[in-house]
Parts: structure tokens; C-alpha cells; sequence
């Protein structure tokens, strides 16, 4: 009897991260992290998106995210401290994958009569979920 010699293919890690277009010392460059050693994506990125919303309406410091973002989200975030007049309600999050230690988030928020989409962006890096990418469509 032969053995069969089946081959599991293993989630592709991204190799490029976003963080990368800075300039860093050799050897201290931010490290990609597989989703096996990152916490799970799910809830972090409704913890994640609910405290954006809580930040956006002025109800929370942004500072409370600033080591789960990148700075030119954090920049963001703290430029559109009380940009929204109430707390949008979160009403579902939708994660998506494509890669190992990458997920691309769409959540569906309601603001008083209008329905609106936060987009994010998370990336494993340095064994952690960092926002790389947050709009409001």
C-alpha cells in the first residue's frame, strides 16, 4: 500500500504591508503577522469600529486607538474628533480575508434616517491588528 502525499496549501502571508512606504532602520522594519497569532479579526474590528464611531462623535478620546492605527489613520481620526453630531448605531460588520494577517471590513452604520458604510482596512503587523485604511462612504 503507498502512502498518498497530500499537500495542504497554507494561507499566503502579504509580504508587503502598507507601512512599509516609510522609511525604517534596517532591522526594525514592521514584521507581517500571520491571523494565527493575531487576536480574532471579528471582534476586534466591531470593538475597533464602534469606538471610531464613539470618536467621531466627540464621546471618546482618539488616543484609545492610536496603537491599533496607523498614523495617517490616527491623523484622521483626531482631525474628526466630533465630525458627527451623535454615535452612529453599528448595525453589522462584514469581514473579508483575501489574505493571511490582512482583512478588508465593510460595517453598515445608521446615522439618524441614513444608512452609511464604514470601510477598514486591518493588517497583522508586529503580532497585533493594525487599521491601515478607515473611511466613511
Amino acid at each position: 500500500m503507498g502512502m498518498e502525499n497530500t499537500y495542504v496549501q497554507e494561507p499566503y502571508l502579504y509580504k508587503l504591508s502598507s507601512l512599509y512606504k516609510e522609511d525604517y532602520v534596517p532591522g526594525f522594519e514592521p514584521e507581517p503577522t500571520s491571523a494565527s497569532e493575531l487576536p480574532e479579526i471579528t471582534k476586534f474590528a466591531e470593538n475597533f469600529a464602534k469606538s471610531v464611531l464613539e470618536i467621531w462623535a466627540g464621546k471618546r478620546p482618539a488616543s484609545h486607538l492610536s496603537k491599533y492605527c496607523h498614523r495617517s489613520v490616527y491623523q484622521d481620526l483626531v482631525t474628526a474628533i466630533g465630525y458627527q453630531k451623535e454615535v452612529g448605531k453599528f448595525r453589522r460588520i462584514y469581514i473579508n480575508q483575501p489574505l493571511d494577517g490582512l482583512c478588508e471590513s465593510t460595517v453598515t452604520v445608521r446615522f439618524k434616517d441614513r444608512l452609511r458604510s464604514m470601510a477598514l482596512r486591518f493588517e497583522g503587523v508586529d503580532h497585533k491588528w493594525i487599521c491601515t485604511s478607515l473611511d466613511l462612504i
